[in-house]
């Protein structure tokens, strides 16, 4: 597809920076990370397509790694907000929106991930 193939490198940063807008005004309004990781996942499938990517394999740790980062810096946080006796996920004044951006922006990271290894992931193409 020399169309897709020539679009690609123009479109998929453009889509990494309108994920980025959407999980910036997800912190304010409606949206976050559920619809920025739909985003930079579309990016990911994308850049696959026009194989500008290579194949996206669970096996490799740092895909892993990162597709569980989300769910892990999460409860994390909670962990650490309870063991400090404020209670689960109840943030330390001042320290509110630095926290759940960096919850919003791995939980994106992971989300993305998660939807185009979903679509396009694990096995590379095969020869015809």
């Amino acid at each position: 597809w020399p169309l897709l193939r020539a679009w690609a490198p123009t479109l998929a940063p453009l889509l990494v920076l309108a994920s980025g807008y959407v999980l910036w005004r997800g912190a304010a309004s409606p949206g976050g990370a559920f619809q920025a990781g739909a985003v930079l996942a579309a990016g990911l499938v994308l850049l696959r397509l026009a194989d500008a990517l290579p194949a996206l394999g669970w096996h490799r740790l740092p895909l892993r790694l990162a597709v569980l980062g989300g769910l892990l810096l999460f409860v994390g946080v909670a962990a650490a907000c309870a063991w400090f006796g404020r209670g689960w996920l109840t943030y330390p004044s001042g320290w509110a929106k630095p926290l759940i951006l960096l919850i919003e922006a791995a939980a994106t990271l992971s989300i993305g991930l998660s939807l185009a290894l979903l679509v396009v992931g694990e096995r590379a193409e095969r020869q015809r």
